[in-house]
């Protein structure tokens, strides 16, 4: 089930595989991310406009949520303790949004130098269904 909202999108996408889209977004606004063809890998960044450096801290959010991954209603947070999403809705629970994004230096470190990623491209793509409000 979608978040409710009375909020209409400003922007919708797809986005193929190894490709990435970028999106600004402000205070109290929502980001849906949807895995419509299911079991697809992919990654999730957020970073701060004004500070693009800083962004999702893995361990960060883990110590702050106490766990692996966030729960609905908690934060997901930057490498400073700040909060740069609230996480509204997971319809998957599990994921790879706080594991290793894709990068050249991974697959080449497994003999697959030519192989398609997305951490070059600072991809915006996530798993299945995942919701979450900025400016929380």
């Amino acid at each position: 089930m979608a978040v409710q909202s009375k909020q209409v999108p400003r922007a919708e996408a797809r986005v193929g595989p190894a490709d990435a889209k970028a999106y600004e977004l402000r205070a109290g606004e929502y980001v849906q991310i949807e895995d419509l063809q299911g079991c697809q890998v992919s990654d999730f960044l957020a970073f701060h406009r004004d500070r693009p450096g800083l962004g999702i801290s893995t361990t960060v959010t883990r110590a702050l949520v106490d766990g692996l991954f966030p729960l609905p209603g908690q934060g997901i947070y930057d490498g400073e303790g700040n909060r740069l999403l609230e996480l509204v809705e997971d319809t998957v629970g599990r994921h790879d949004t706080f594991g290793i994004a894709c990068n050249r230096e991974y697959y080449e470190a497994l003999g697959y130098p030519d192989h398609l990623n997305r951490s070059g491209s600072r991809s915006t793509s996530s798993t299945t269904r995942r919701s979450g409000r900025t400016g929380a």
